[in-house]
């Protein structure tokens, strides 16, 4: 079985090699010598030359993964980056999955070893599409990064393939973290030759699993920010917190993740409600043979509500802690 998976995946790799098509008729001719300025500033481009409809660019430092049902729309060559799109008939996650796959029998792996366990709450636009967190690859010896971000388009899923040259800088795959090498240190800098460890990497070193909580339906969930690290008052800590809009009652949002956490392996304690209106549950799970505590928190804001057509969308604020942050 395994073997059959990886002849597959070589066919997927090797298939996409004959993917350049004939340009389509010169787009450049039909625009006006400002709209021409203006595509190319907006491509990043100086010339027609980097704009390439329908084709690869002359060297690639990947070899590009051929989808089910995959179309070439074409590729556009920065100073400092690459960029190839493709469209294929299978769904988001699943082309983003089999394109990380294919991409890893060529050597490709994540450049953060943390990048798989910085997500909590899964963002939203509303309407059904998960937004992705998308994390750089790298590969031993190619100098720099490449992305795979997948998001739906008309009749399947667009797929685009970003690679940003690192060349002439020094860099490392995964990524150097611990910052030994002299090239990236100045003299003058007072973390010099000290060891500088990751937090997020030490703590899922530790057994530590941080949940993935999708939006509660019909929710847009914007990201606001998170922090962590290994010398909070009483040990490491991770904080992350999200701005959510939704037609459903601050309480159902409430329930809708507390029942996402249960599922998870996070026991909820009773919900306590403060009186500014903050609901706060804590959290306990079994981890790496170890009690993780956390919190849940939810706070309403609905002098921020907003009304979209007829539909009232209601905001409330929330976080999820594990430990306890400095103090700022």
């Amino acid at each position: 079985m395994i073997s059959s998976l990886r002849i597959l995946a070589m066919s997927l790799l090797v298939g996409g090699a004959a993917l350049a098509q004939p340009a389509s008729p010169d787009l450049f001719s039909r625009l006006t010598e400002a709209e021409r300025a203006l595509l190319l500033a907006t491509a990043g481009v100086g010339s027609p030359e980097a704009f390439r409809p329908g084709q690869l660019p002359p060297a690639l430092p990947f070899r590009l993964p051929n989808l089910p049902g995959q179309t070439l729309i074409g590729s556009v060559v920065q100073p400092w980056s690459t960029l190839v799109v493709v469209h294929t008939t299978v769904a988001p996650e699943a082309a983003r999955v089999t394109a990380r796959k294919v991409l890893a029998l060529e050597g490709w792996r994540d450049q953060y070893e943390s990048a798989t366990t910085e997500g909590v709450f899964q963002s939203s636009f509303g309407n059904g599409t998960v937004v992705q967190a998308f994390s750089g690859q790298c590969r031993p010896g190619v100098p720099g990064s490449l992305v795979v971000q997948a998001i739906p388009a008309a009749g399947g899923t667009r797929v685009t393939y970003r690679y940003s040259s690192f060349e002439g800088a020094s860099s490392t795959c995964p990524a150097n973290l611990e910052w030994t090498d002299p090239a990236q240190q100045n003299f003058y800098s007072p973390g010099r030759n000290q060891s500088v460890r990751d937090p997020l990497a030490e703590l899922r070193a530790s057994g530590l699993v941080l949940p993935s909580l999708p939006a509660p339906a019909g929710t847009r969930i914007s990201p606001s920010g998170s922090s962590y690290g290994l010398e909070g008052p009483n040990g490491p800590f991770y904080t992350t917190y999200v701005i959510v809009r939704s037609a459903q009652a601050p309480d159902a949002v409430l329930t809708h993740y507390l029942t996402a956490l249960r599922t998870r392996g996070w026991t909820p304690g009773v919900p306590r409600r403060s009186k500014e209106g903050e609901w706060t549950v804590t959290l306990t799970a079994q981890q790496g043979g170890k009690e993780r505590r956390a919190t849940f928190s939810l706070m309403p804001r609905p002098e921020l509500g907003t009304t979209e057509g007829v539909t009232r969308l209601n905001r409330v604020d929330v976080r999820f802690a594990l430990g306890q942050g400095p103090g700022y």
